[in-house]
């Protein structure tokens, strides 16, 4: 179809305001190669599990995501920051004029939720055997380099891979109070010799000293054999493969506030054979007429929740700004009231 405005577009070398409103506006900025940016509100996320789970993130206020993004500018690349030494501490130094602090905090926020994300999606999508905790020692190791830990670790992991080609493996560093690295995470198809594991004889509890070592829920605690760089234990995960509170355990140590790792470090590390989840997003308005009014406990729920919960779907935890969130676990704390008050609500289907 012939128009005269795309004509007058190209002639000018931009798009005419009267262009806005028209539903191929964004076609037309296309094909003539202007930079196209277009946003969609949406208030669900849905992550899908392999094993046939899924949840669903309900946002009372609907959140902003690019729909179209063409012929957009190329940024200059690299890194804003750089790292220095200073009297013995490691001192951000940013490399432009123009960067701020405040914009290196909200690139750091950003990218401790992506990993936050990405960390539940992983652990959750694969059915892993053991929880790992490995550390260095300072005999051994520069346990505070993160270079030098992190190829000591990969060295290790080759050598069990050697003998357990099908290994599965996901771990997130954490730095102790003198900054020396830890990690924690789960393994799976290990073929490593495990021992039982015992207190230190130097341990600060007098009549634990040499005796076995025994989770809070008295599962025994093991060590790993092979694991030569310093001290492990090692927790056996029941089968049923309901991992939502170690999960939970290990993402405080990338949510923790500026995090333990530092400006342009790996959050996490993992071998590339683990399954992710799958994670879509779109705009869901209900109104009453469409479900009918639904209460429970005599609370009138949105139309949105109403439709999950006629599905199948369990409230898991709900969050409100300013707040902590509050877990279906505990069910003292939560109910259909702080559902209804909440600003985010997380509900969780098990698998079939």
């Amino acid at each position: 179809m012939f128009c005269e405005w795309k004509i007058a577009a190209k002639y000018n070398g931009k798009m005419p305001a009267y262009c806005a409103s028209c539903e191929k506006y964004a076609a037309c900025a296309v094909e003539l190669g202007f930079p196209v940016r277009i946003t969609e509100k949406r208030n669900v996320i849905e992550n899908s599990f392999p094993d046939g789970s899924s949840e669903v993130i309900f946002h009372r206020r609907p959140f902003t995501v690019p729909a179209l993004v063409a012929n957009q500018p190329k940024k200059e690349g690299g890194r804003n920051w750089m790292t220095i030494v200073d009297n013995g501490r490691k001192v951000w130094v940013p490399k432009k004029k123009r960067v701020t602090y405040a914009a290196a905090l909200k690139t750091l926020r950003a990218a401790q939720n992506r990993a936050l994300d990405q960390l539940y999606g992983i652990c959750m999508s694969n059915n892993w055997e053991y929880f790992i905790t490995v550390t260095f020692s300072a005999k051994e190791v520069d346990r505070h380099d993160d270079d030098v830990v992190k190829t000591k670790w990969s060295e290790w992991l080759r050598s069990v891979r050697k003998k357990s080609p099908d290994l599965q493996c996901f771990v997130v560093p954490e730095r102790h109070k003198d900054g020396a690295i830890h990690f924690h995470g789960f393994m799976s198809n290990a073929n490593v010799t495990l021992v039982e594991a015992h207190y230190p004889e130097n341990f600060k509890i007098v009549s634990k000293r040499g005796k076995p070592i025994y989770s809070k829920l008295g599962d025994p605690i093991f060590n790993i054999k092979e694991w030569t760089y310093g001290f492990s234990t090692v927790a056996v995960l029941p089968k049923e493969g309901n991992y939502d509170r170690v999960v939970n355990y290990v993402s405080k140590y990338i949510s923790k506030e500026g995090g333990t790792v530092g400006y342009n470090k790996k959050r996490y590390y993992r071998t590339r054979n683990l399954l992710k989840k799958q994670k879509v997003s779109y705009n869901l308005k209900l109104e009453d007429e469409d479900l009918g009014t639904v209460k429970i406990d005599g609370v009138v729920v949105t139309p949105e929740l109403a439709h999950f919960l006629m599905h199948g779907y369990e409230v898991k935890k709900v969050m409100k700004r300013g707040e902590k969130s509050k877990y279906m676990m505990k069910e003292k704390q939560l109910s259909i009231h702080d559902v209804e008050r909440s600003d985010v609500v997380v509900l969780k289907k098990r698998k079939p």
